[in-house]
């Protein structure tokens, strides 16, 4: 790699911000330094300040932190804005031990690996990083994870509005019952949706899984990452009693999880398909007994024969309609493997049946289009809204009604998800809105916009106001960071109370498209996740340490170096303190 003048003024100065041209800070020393032709001073101080050999030391250090040829232009320079200034950091302000902390516990978070992998001899001697032990590099997982915590509640205070998904979780043969809870919210800088773990614990009274216990829960993160109860928007989860139950005891809205209701819904319309639910149940009898150790490696050397693949049957799963789904294609993928298997002619499905199937696959096909699509991040309600009004509009598809109507009685909050698809599709206030869904969305006013269209309207109200009154006006909304100009719209005569445009538009709401998704399925992929890591010989995991893991993972954007170097002074800090 080479570095030009251009990178070492990216990577190892800040510029003046007193509009002195070409003078700059170190990063490093902090002393102030001036380049009014081209790079060589700045280049001089490089190598005064970071001593002979800078050079490839930085190499070293970008190769690390996984910086390749990528990045680099045809005359091998270094293109500009490609180093994130946090590995330029941890490269001038951190110390050695502080680095090999933070290689190790990024590699233990994000490849699942258990502590105890530290002290293995052979992955000691196959890595060139000198390595803590287990119980070192357990206590500085725990603090960086604490460390973290600053700079997600920093952001979500920036943000502002939140909302908050949830969902639990209990590991098959472990006896502790996990709650998640995410932050959605529109990110400051960026301006679209954002999604952050905030927590993965159990609840305070582990014997207690009803909306209290929930809810003491909920308000301790709250309280944690400092975020007042005012900020959040609703909750969204499953269409569970406990949740319900929650919304309604914290005087929260909620928002129903469009992939539970789907889910519901399809597998009532099984039952009610004539002939459908006992093919399937004939199917999943089929595929269980195929599944037997003679079975299955006879099944695989004919797979092998006529798919050039080793197939496997494959069982359903009472808890995602979608373990169906896979079940019957993989069925009728396999059939004729399956029909020359010996011992499975008794459980073979009649010609009727095998009609059933054929022709009920088409319409899985047709559910999962819509179950994938809710999979994606931030997908809105009126989206939902669209796709759902869609699939009832077939006749075949009209006893799922029950599940998926607007109103149907699973919705919990129904002026707050109505109110919110009203706004989302710019529907005029006065008129179209009920007074309960304007008191539901109440919370989701923008106060800053508001106090500046009550500004606007004092304007139009007192239009003798004077230039100095004028200009402190304005000094009011640039502390506020609102560059709005008020006086321009009262001039148009839009987004002021009591002209007849603004009366239809009512208050400003935030973006909600931003803001409210219509699946908590961000919990069900970390769940996932979490499985990678609570494996059964790891089930004696502490779930401080489970947490931790799982918190720097699904966070990683949230901490370096700096964070694990602050939490390592922190707990040194802590320790003399206790002495």
């Amino acid at each position: 790699m080479k570095f030009s003048g251009k990178n070492i003024r990216e990577f190892f100065f800040r510029a003046v911000e007193d509009g002195e041209p070409d003078a700059y800070f170190c990063n490093k020393c902090k002393g102030r330094y001036k380049s009014p032709k081209g790079y060589t001073n700045l280049t001089n101080h490089v190598h005064k300040c970071y001593g002979n050999g800078w050079e490839a030391r930085l190499q070293e250090h970008l190769e690390k932190h996984c910086i390749d040829q990528k990045i680099m232009k045809a005359d091998g320079t270094i293109k500009e804005s490609t180093v994130s200034q946090s590995v330029m950091k941890s490269f001038y302000s951190s110390n050695n031990k502080e680095l090999r902390a933070y290689q190790w516990i990024k590699w233990l978070a994000l490849r699942n690996m258990p502590l105890v992998e530290i002290e293995n001899e052979l992955t000691r001697s196959m890595v060139k990083i000198e390595p803590f032990t287990a119980k070192t590099i357990r206590k500085y997982i725990i603090a960086t994870a604490k460390e973290t915590e600053k700079a997600i509640a920093a952001e979500l205070k920036e943000a502002g509005k939140i909302t908050l998904l949830m969902d639990g979780w209990t590991c098959d043969g472990a006896s502790t019952h996990y709650i998640a809870i995410f932050a959605g919210y529109q990110h400051p800088k960026t301006k679209e949706y954002n999604e952050v773990l905030m927590a993965l614990s159990p609840s305070l009274e582990e014997d207690d899984l009803g909306a209290d216990a929930h809810i003491a829960l909920f308000e301790q993160t709250l309280e944690l990452y400092q975020i007042p109860k005012d900020n959040v928007a609703c909750i969204i989860g499953d269409n569970c009693s406990t949740n319900k139950a929650i919304s309604t005891r914290w005087n929260i809205p909620m928002v129903g999880c469009a992939s539970h209701r789907l889910n519901l819904a399809v597998k009532q319309w099984i039952e009610e398909q004539p002939g459908v639910a006992d093919a399937i149940e004939k199917v999943s009898i089929l595929m269980s007994k195929a599944s037997n150790l003679k079975t299955a490696a006879r099944l695989r050397e004919l797979t092998m024969a006529h798919h050039g693949v080793s197939l496997k049957a494959i069982k359903e799963n009472v808890t995602r309609w979608t373990s169906v789904f896979s079940m019957v294609k993989r069925y009728l993928r396999i059939k004729k493997q399956l029909d020359d298997c010996e011992g499975l002619e008794e459980y073979a499905l009649t010609k009727s049946e095998q009609r059933v199937i054929t022709k009920v696959k088409e319409d899985f096909e047709i559910f999962n289009i819509v179950t994938t699509e809710l999979q994606g991040k931030g997908v809105d309600l009126v989206h939902v809204r669209i796709q759902f009004n869609t699939l009832l509009s077939e006749p075949r598809y009209s006893s799922m009604l029950h599940y998926l109507k607007s109103n149907a009685e699973i919705v919990h909050s129904k002026d707050f998800e109505s109110g919110v698809r009203k706004i989302l599709q710019g529907i005029p206030y006065n008129g179209h809105f009920s007074d309960e869904e304007k008191a539901a969305v109440e919370r989701l006013i923008d106060r800053k916009k508001l106090l500046a269209q009550q500004e606007a309207q004092n304007v139009q109200n007192e239009r003798a106001l004077t230039l100095r009154e004028k200009l402190a006006l304005n000094m009011k909304k640039r502390k506020r960071g609102d560059h709005h100009d008020a006086t321009e719209d009262v001039v148009r005569g839009v987004g002021v109370p009591g002209n007849n445009d603004a009366a239809t538009v009512g208050p400003p709401y935030v973006d909600v498209g931003k803001l409210i998704c219509a699946t908590s399925n961000c919990c069900e992929r970390l769940f996932s996740e979490a499985k990678y890591i609570m494996l059964p010989h790891r089930r004696s995991m502490s779930p401080i340490v489970f947490e931790a893991l799982l918190y720097l993972k699904k966070n990683i954007k949230f901490w370096n170096v700096q964070t694990v170097g602050q939490a390592m002074k922190a707990m040194v800090s802590s320790d003399e303190a206790n002495n």
